[in-house]
């Protein structure tokens, strides 16, 4: 649902695409669950969801590491296949198998990775997990980190 009280709706079979008001769910304080169907034929279902943040499908290689308390580091290499100005969602990049075990994301920890060519915009956070599966880890910017002007300056570019 966008600002101006707007929604598209994609066919997952065709991919078409239709806009539609949805003003009347704007208050709707729980989740919505709105049925589509397509000319083609295809019916589904769609989830409303009410971000704070746009959020973009990437395939970013990073680096995830943390510090022990025996001063030990501990790295991750991953990607990073969500990425809005709010937070990430990271998956194993391959090497490792079954990662998401381990007591490392249950408490924060740091993203390091590089948007684009550019040397320069290689950022490094603190993130928060917030919700970890067997193959993904969905984590949250630190709140004085969020809205980073080259996370934005980079969706902005790459957005359709």
């Amino acid at each position: 649902m966008s600002e101006s009280n707007q929604a598209t709706f994609v066919c997952p079979k065709c991919d078409k695409s239709k806009t539609v008001d949805v003003f009347k769910y704007k208050q709707v304080q729980k989740r919505i669950r709105v049925k589509s169907r397509c000319i083609c034929g295809c019916s589904w279902v769609s989830l409303l969801e009410r971000r704070w943040f746009y959020r973009m499908g990437t395939d970013i290689p990073c680096t995830c590491c943390k510090t022990g308390l025996s001063r030990s580091v501990e790295n991750f290499s991953m990607k990073i296949v969500d990425l809005s100005p709010g937070g990430m969602k990271l998956e194993s990049d391959g090497k490792e198998k079954d990662f998401t075990h381990t007591t490392f994301f249950k408490s924060p920890f740091n993203v390091g990775f590089q948007l684009g060519e550019d040397k320069e915009n290689h950022i490094h956070k603190t993130v928060h997990p917030i919700h970890t599966t067997k193959n993904h880890v969905r984590a949250e910017f630190d709140e004085l980190e969020r809205g980073n002007s080259a996370i934005i300056s980079y969706m902005l570019r790459h957005t359709r």
